[in-house]
């Protein structure tokens, strides 16, 4: 429901008077969902999920639980709305507005929670929901049944609620110091940022709260993040908004299955492809808020340049780097904290960002590991060097990265990088002119033809890893950062297809490991282009997945299937991804797919009996068996799929369909030879079966949903095709930069397109 309380204006700047939850998906209805006539079957509805909860969680109490506590029954005051309306002076007293309604101080009798005077007993906080929300009914209910039976000392306290007539609102302790969101983001050059100490302090209470949820794996709080941690005058840490936790699996269930809601940036990889929420999948957003803590950066921040945007994509491959801490360490705590603490930090946050759920640490270790590195941090940091960090040290304003000292594995080709002079001080004048200069040379080059279609193989990422000191799959990594630029200038120049040779049936052949570790990277960017602030939903990106689908795992499968019905009816451009896929693969398909075809007019010929009887068991028929062939059409095994030359179902060559001229001829030999004659009919039968001709192949290619590409190209100086794209690329112009995947950027799209105009009327001669 959104974080919505905290201190007032004269404690905040303007930003924390927004409390936007327009990341939480909510569904409009109209306010008869919260009408007097479903009071009473509502009400039953929250004391049943009351009685389930209290019977899901009264386990958790058979084992100690430091601090915490499950209450037998709901402690919660119902209020009436006159009581609340009172209580804030007719709600006159807002402290922040969000998409589920707005948020009111209030003050409260301490011992009898009974309006009181303004400035005299307890401060609380009231929630009043909008309306006409269903959705955000939906999240009331669960507020109150979490939050009514759960105590602990890092949970925010939800002191009552009041339903009557349309009204919903929620009553909670006021917590004096806001959100970690708006003390971590704020930039108040008057207001003191939170010191290393204090960010450890709030860190491991959020920890010890989100274990206490975990204890026993039967709450998942499913949208942790800075904004949902409240601070109380001390800076200590209370999770707030369980409008979206949910129990967690039992029966012995790895998950639970739900529909994907929460923040990007935050949201596990798992969840967002396939809706299997892990308790594990909490982790991931703890660790997203690690990284939060330790950079001083927002996890989604869409102002930042191409590549930088998403804080867990552009920093996680600096993690594991320990002499590289404060390339991403706030510059605002430097000297504050020791290598050992700083590096230690690193290497939690990378654990919890493990793309696999089953390689995260859970939540009791994360708190364990938190409290060696609260130890280590009272040594005295050594380092005292200001330079080398993401922000400037000059004000808490001002940012800088050293293009020297930050991460150079996805930087060097992104236009509009932060810049820096030799103070420091980042100059947004250079992001003014790089893209001055870009939609300069694009004008420039949109004078001649442009392209419709560009293909690319991706080749050089295991090089330039090598090439870097990176690990193998951080070169993968930086090439999906490269294609995501040259994406941009693509769609950006009015190319409406690009087509990427992601992976190839081949790359099966490889390493277990590298293959899983391309699975896994290739699971974590198909959901990133679902996420709204993606590169697809900006620029109307259709995306097909092009190849032998069948050949993935389950969830890769399942999500590249989502991505592509989500955005079916995008149409201003399209991008191909050609994955599990070889060009022997694809016309194999396309002839399969043709002769299914073909059958299918074959037996639906107005044949009479006679002429049918004429035809032999296993004899062909315009190269088909008559007979029989059911089995060879719909063989999936690995042979089937092209992995593999060799023969079919029942010895059947995959050339099965040969020309109708040759079998047509011997079929009338061996009928001759056998009975001497061959009736009228029988001959007649020639021009009644159809034929499979050049249009019936190509409608049946996997790229039948593109033209042909008009150019094709290789990265990393090679020409070869590598068996992409042979059937289309006849007449398409072939270009091979010497520069490795990674390196690809602006200046080598611009040369490819010169060398497209200056060929283009010989191409285009030769085509016709």
């Amino acid at each position: 429901m959104g974080n919505c309380w905290g201190s007032g204006s004269s404690d905040t700047d303007a930003t924390t008077h927004v409390y936007s939850s327009t990341n939480l998906p909510t569904t409009p209805g109209t306010s008869n969902n919260c009408s007097n006539n479903m009071e009473s079957s509502a009400t039953s509805s929250i004391s049943n999920s009351r009685s389930q909860f209290s019977v899901s969680v009264s386990e958790i109490v058979e084992e100690e639980v430091p601090d915490g506590q499950i209450l037998e029954t709901s402690n919660l005051k119902v209020f009436t709305f006159a009581e609340l309306k009172a209580a804030t002076k007719s709600f006159n007293t807002l402290l922040g507005e969000g998409g589920f309604g707005k948020v009111y101080k209030g003050w409260l009798d301490e011992r009898t929670l009974t309006p009181s005077k303004v400035g005299f007993g307890m401060i609380v906080a009231i929630k009043k929901l909008k309306q006409e929300s269903v959705q955000g009914f939906e999240e009331w209910q669960s507020e109150v049944n979490f939050l009514g039976r759960l105590s602990h000392p890092n949970l925010v306290k939800l002191l009552g609620y009041c339903w009557e007539d349309k009204e919903l609102l929620l009553v909670y302790e006021f917590m004096q110091k806001g959100s970690l969101e708006n003390h971590l983001f704020r930039r108040n050059p008057s207001v003191e940022p939170l010191s290393w100490e204090t960010r450890l302090k709030i860190i491991n209470g959020a920890a010890r709260g989100l274990a206490f949820l975990h204890f026993s794996e039967k709450v998942i709080f499913r949208d942790f993040k800075a904004s949902n941690i409240l601070l109380d005058g001390h800076y200590n840490a209370k999770i707030s908004d369980f409008g979206l936790a949910k129990l967690g699996p039992s029966g012995g269930d790895s998950h639970v299955t739900t529909r994907v809601m929460g923040t990007y940036g935050y949201a596990a990889p798992e969840y967002i492809a396939t809706g299997h929420l892990y308790v594990k999948s909490d982790v991931y957003g703890f660790g997203v808020l690690l990284l939060e803590i330790m950079t001083g950066l927002r996890a989604l921040d869409t102002k930042r340049p191409d590549g930088q945007q998403n804080l867990v994509d552009w920093l996680k491959p600096t993690l594991s780097h320990k002499r590289k801490f404060k390339t991403f360490m706030d510059a605002r705590i430097e000297g504050q904290y020791s290598s050992k603490a700083a590096t230690q930090t690193a290497e939690l946050t990378l654990k919890c960002l493990e793309h696999d759920p089953k390689n995260r640490p859970s939540m009791k270790q994360v708190v364990e590991a938190l409290e060696r590195i609260e130890s280590l941090n009272k040594e005295r940091p050594k380092e005292s060097s200001k330079s080398g960090s993401i922000h400037s040290s000059t004000t808490p304003r001002h940012r800088q990265q050293s293009s020297s000292q930050r991460p150079q594995f996805h930087s060097r080709q992104h236009v509009g990088n932060y810049s820096s002079t030799g103070n420091g001080v980042h100059k947004p004048f250079f992001d003014d002119i790089t893209n001055f200069l870009r939609r300069f040379l694009f004008r420039v080059l949109s004078v001649g033809p442009i392209p419709t279609h560009l293909a690319f193989i991706m080749d050089g990422n295991r090089r330039y890893a090598k090439k870097q000191n990176l690990k193998e799959g951080e070169g993968h990594k930086a090439g999906y950062l490269a294609l995501m630029s040259l994406l941009r200038y693509c769609y950006e120049l009015g190319i409406k297809y690009v087509t990427i040779y992601a992976f190839s049936i081949e790359n099966f052949k490889r390493r277990p490991d590298e293959v899983q570790s391309l699975m896994d990277l290739m699971l974590e960017k198909m959901e990133a282009l679902l996420m709204e602030e993606s590169i697809v939903n900006q620029y109307g990106i259709r995306v097909c997945f092009i190849g032998n689908l069948r050949l993935l795992s389950e969830p890769v499968r399942a999500a590249a299937e989502k991505v592509m019905k989500v955005t079916s009816n995008n149409s201003k451009a399209m991008l191909l991804v050609c994955v599990a896929y070889t060009a022997s693969n694809e016309i194999v398909h396309a002839v399969e797919g043709s002769c299914k075809e073909k059958e299918k007019e074959f037996r639906l010929c107005n044949l009479n009996n006679n002429v049918m009887d004429d035809v032999k068991e296993g004899e062909k028929v315009n190269g088909m068996v008559v007979h029989d062939i059911q089995d060879f059409y719909e063989d999936t095994s690995v042979e089937s799929q092209g992995l593999k030359q060799g023969k079919g179902c029942n010895g059947t060559p995959y050339h099965a369909c040969e020309s109708f001229e040759s079998n047509w001829d011997q079929v009338l030999t061996s009928k001759a030879s056998k009975s001497g004659e061959v009736s009228e009919g029988f001959r007649n039968l020639r021009q009644e079966v159809p034929l499979i001709k050049l249009v019936d192949i190509e409608k049946h290619m996997y790229m039948a949903v593109a033209p042909d590409p008009d150019m094709l190209i290789r990265s990393s100086g090679e020409s070869r095709l590598s068996n992409f794209l042979l059937w289309q690329t006849s007449n398409c112009q072939l270009y091979s930069p010497a520069a490795l995947w990674p390196e690809i950027g602006l200046s080598q799209l611009v040369w490819a397109i010169l060398k497209f105009q200056q060929s283009h009327s010989y191409l285009e001669k030769k085509m016709k």
